[in-house]
């Protein structure tokens, strides 16, 4: 029995994982790494690209909803925190002298009528691993009556997080000393 419950909890993991990599979906992770792509090109940066597969965060191991979401919450916090990346990186996905800017969602939040939203970027040195630099920004706006924003395909919520993330991500940027300062 618990053999069975195994297998099926590793067919689940596995099966979210390619939900998250399945195109046209709306992943507030990867909508945050477009933000960041968008910024750095726009300031001059020559080739910057999004990875093409969502990263699973070790530690995450039940991906259920909980009540207090914290079986998401402290591995996202965990990987924030550590000074070297635990993810790999090579050519052709990364290539030499090039750095990873590595985006994470802390934890988002819909309430009444105000979001949460939390971002976390790090930069790394794919050749070592090493945490070059990391920014934490949080924000949570009042946007009025947030069940609206969910109708037909949750456009409005969908717009409502960008435009909540966005200036998060250029100031963390910015912080970085990867965007000039304004």
């Amino acid at each position: 029995m618990i053999g069975n419950a195994a297998q099926l909890a590793d067919r689940q993991a596995e099966s979210a994982e390619a939900l998250l990599n399945a195109q046209d979906l709306w992943v507030p992770t990867v909508v945050i790494a477009r933000e960041a792509q968008a910024m750095l090109q726009a300031a001059g940066v020559a080739e910057v690209r999004v990875a093409t597969q969502v990263r699973a965060v070790p530690g995450i191991e039940n991906r259920e909803r909980t009540f207090t979401m914290h079986n998401w919450y402290q591995p996202v916090k965990d990987w924030f925190g550590q000074d070297t990346s635990p993810f790999q990186y090579a050519e052709p996905e990364v290539r030499p002298g090039e750095f990873v800017l590595e985006v994470g969602l802390g934890n988002y939040e819909v309430m009444t009528d105000t979001i949460f939203v939390m971002v976390y970027t790090k930069l790394v040195d794919p050749v070592t691993g090493a945490t070059l630099a990391k920014e934490r920004k949080y924000k949570y706006p009042t946007v009025g009556k947030t069940e609206p924003l969910f109708r037909g395909d949750a456009g409005g919520f969908k717009t409502t997080f960008t435009d909540t993330a966005r200036p998060m991500v250029r100031e963390s940027l910015r912080e970085m000393k990867l965007l000039p300062s304004r």
